[in-house]
């Protein structure tokens, strides 16, 4: 359970939930790298008017605050150490192969499929399966089989469709005739995108900013239209936040670790290293004297901190490395960003404000005009959508929310 945001559904919800139909609708969309800090009038007055006349949180991502791991813990209610996707690259020893976040194949299960883990909308779905149906556009884990159930609608992940086609299909699986989607998830991969090019602070990521704000105001005018408005429950947020990363601030390990000792998986800034055999001390002792004097931190994998909830999983490997904010680290570096000397990247500790996702609520089941200041973290959006959803007793969905 959540140490520190026991009464999160409470506090967050209405204090009467209205029963405006037989499966009340939960809309979720993902911004992906979208700051907290993003939100303000003259750069997104959608979302801000949206906070201002429904809810605003300080909700924190789940370590590591990679992209992956945490829209499976928002779709679980799970920290990374339990779901398994512990990184958007891994390596398993298990199935002695690794793990890509392009692999979208439905082969791909059992990587995700890992007991007791069930998304949101699937459970929707076995709570009755001839009134619930969910759907998914575009968001990650949301294509494979979970317990031999699938997600109704479904539409993988398309580069070139466009934001309001995006929103407009979705539409379509919510006023479907017969089996309308009542569980709608969607997942967009901007401002991140850009922000890993051009910095957080960009002209570029603004313009995506400002996108991202007219897409919600499209799905507004589009429930509107269809009378689904007043009757969804809408909750847009993001996966974590972005830092600010300068070219003299890289660390490159080939130049004091010998890449034969071992091999890395994972993303900058956070890595998993598996030392070759008779290697394994040297590896962790070359990079703890190097820590001393430069921006990372290295553990062992039982040394990681309690507070990350990251060091009871395979795939979390022997030694695990993690620099500091605003730093990269590589085996090597050998190409450019379109930036130059300025880029993004996230990964670092959740409980830094530069990590901050943005989380926005609206509608019937949600208080109005209220600001919650006290921070949560991201495995408590479980429970607070099983009561959305109304899916009773929420004691048959475990989860590490509360």
């Amino acid at each position: 359970m959540s140490h520190a945001f026991g009464s999160v559904v409470a506090l967050l919800l209405s204090a009467v939930l209205q029963l405006t139909s037989s499966h009340p609708i939960l809309v979720v969309v993902s911004f992906d790298g979208f700051r907290s800090d993003y939100v303000r009038p003259e750069l997104t007055p959608t979302l801000h008017k949206l906070a201002q006349y429904g809810v605003k949180a300080h909700m924190m991502s789940s370590f590591v605050t990679k992209t992956y791991p945490n829209h499976q813990t928002i779709a679980t209610g799970y920290y990374e150490e339990y779901h398994g996707i512990v990184n958007n690259e891994m390596f398993d020893p298990q199935y002695n192969e690794t793990f890509l976040s392009t692999d979208i194949d439905m082969s791909a299960n059992k990587w995700w499929d890992e007991k007791p883990v069930l998304p949101i909308w699937i459970a929707n779905q076995l709570v009755d399966s001839t009134n619930r149906y969910s759907g998914s556009m575009q968001w990650p884990g949301s294509h494979v089989k979970y317990r031999n159930q699938t997600i109704k609608y479904l539409h993988g992940f398309d580069d070139a469709m466009t934001w309001d086609k995006r929103i407009d299909t979705m539409i379509d699986w919510m006023t479907a005739p017969t089996e309308p989607a009542n569980c709608v998830f969607a997942y967009f991969d901007e401002p991140d995108t850009t922000a890993h090019e051009f910095g957080p602070f960009s002209e570029e990521v603004y313009a995506k900013v400002k996108l991202a704000d007219k897409t919600i105001a499209h799905l507004l005018k589009r429930l509107q239209e269809t009378g689904l408005l007043s009757h969804t429950n809408l909750i847009v947020l993001s996966d974590h936040g972005m830092a600010e990363i300068r070219s003299e601030r890289v660390i490159k390990l080939n130049e004091f670790l010998n890449a034969s000792w071992y091999d890395m998986y994972g993303a900058s800034p956070v890595w998993s290293i598996q030392p070759k055999p008779g290697f394994e001390d040297k590896v962790f002792q070359t990079l703890f004297n190097a820590s001393k004097t430069m921006n990372f931190t290295v553990y062992k994998k039982e040394d990681i901190p309690q507070e990350f909830h990251y060091k009871n999983h395979r795939r979390i490997l022997p030694i695990f490395v993690l620099a500091d904010e605003g730093w990269d680290i590589f085996q090597n570096m050998t190409w450019t960003q379109k930036g130059g000397n300025v880029w993004g990247n996230h990964g670092y500790n959740n409980s830094l404000p530069s990590m901050q996702p943005l989380f926005i609520a609206s509608g019937p089941a949600f208080k109005s005009g209220y600001n919650h200041a006290k921070p949560f973290i991201n495995v408590d959006l479980y429970p607070l959508m099983l009561r959305v959803l109304q899916l009773f007793p929420t004691t048959q969905f475990p989860s590490n929310g509360s």
